[in-house]
């Protein structure tokens, strides 16, 4: 599934629901140290039926089960940050995978998007209008001290997944508040839920098609940030780079540090960003929303949530 990390722990994702059961289940047949990290939010009646699930499987399998209890105290703390329900989850949920990543001493963790998963993404992305070099979610990218995986987002639709787990008998949960209007990928997957598999293989393929155009100029800036977090962010490394590599640079540096989808990316604030590093003012902060924050510290550009440091 993935090279080279054969017989080394890895983290999978898994909540109970049909993605990360499937994605349990074949990880099962590879040599993986596996470590199951499941978050129980409370959010709904159903949310202790699904933990008991996941317990279940680890129990069968002698995975190791490491799970979080979200309580009032912590749902407080982190609504402080962002006081969208589904953004804070995401915080809480990957401030965990950090937390167990560095028990484990791995930095490897599973997740089980799908197809459906990237084309809903990249929906959202043109939505707003912004210029993306990949629509979509890769298959393997970064989150701070993170390498994320997703071995099926390019091979299995939603319907796919579910035929064949049921085939299998295999037991998961259905997270009903997925159909919610609420939210704008809740809407976008309920219309995409009216389309057959030819007409989201054609939607998909679109997206395919503005990615492989900008192939060239994304490996490019990839190797170039790569070079940028080997030395930290250096702020002097940043600005010798032309103009429009740094509008590219600071929307991946934002994009891989900051795990929020919901923080604004907009072109003013890329550029405001540019010139705040330009001037290398160690005494000022800038405030990218809420309780969070860029800041230049030892001529390295490093983010504080609440005033302390968040980089890895």
């Amino acid at each position: 599934m993935v090279k080279n990390i054969k017989n080394k722990n890895i983290i999978v994702a898994v909540s109970g629901g049909p993605d990360s059961i499937f994605l349990l289940s074949k990880l099962v047949k590879k040599k993986y140290k596996i470590i199951v990290a499941h978050v129980n939010y409370h959010f709904r009646k159903e949310s202790n039926q699904e933990e008991e699930l996941v317990k279940k499987i680890c129990n069968e399998n002698s995975f190791i089960f490491e799970r979080l209890s979200v309580d009032k105290k912590i749902e407080k703390i982190y609504s402080k940050i962002n006081n969208n329900q589904e953004a804070y989850a995401r915080l809480i949920r990957y401030d965990f995978f950090k937390e167990i990543a560095k028990k484990y001493q791995t930095n490897y963790l599973f997740l089980g998007h799908h197809k459906d998963d990237f084309l809903e993404t990249a929906i959202m992305q043109e939505k707003r209008s912004n210029k993306y070099l990949f629509y979509g979610i890769n298959k393997k990218n970064y989150y701070q001290n993170l390498i994320l995986i997703r071995p099926f987002i390019n091979k299995y639709w939603k319907e796919e997944i579910i035929e064949k787990l049921n085939k299998a008998k295999i037991d998961y949960k259905i997270d009903k508040s997925n159909f919610s209007d609420k939210y704008l990928r809740n809407q976008i997957r309920k219309k995409l839920f009216l389309l057959n598999l030819k007409e989201k293989e054609k939607m998909l393929d679109y997206y395919k098609k503005i990615n492989s155009a900008n192939e060239r100029k994304r490996k490019k800036i990839d190797k170039i940030f790569k070079n940028w977090r080997i030395k930290d962010y250096d702020v002097d490394f940043f600005n010798n780079q032309k103009d429009l590599l740094k509008e590219n640079l600071i929307y991946k540096y934002l994009s891989t540090q900051f795990i929020d989808e919901n923080i604004s990316i907009n072109n003013n604030k890329i550029k405001a960003i540019i010139l705040f590093i330009k001037n290398k003012r160690g005494n000022k902060n800038y405030r990218l929303k809420e309780n969070l924050f860029l800041k230049i510290k030892n001529q390295k550009l490093i983010f504080l949530k609440d005033n302390f440091k968040i980089n890895n």
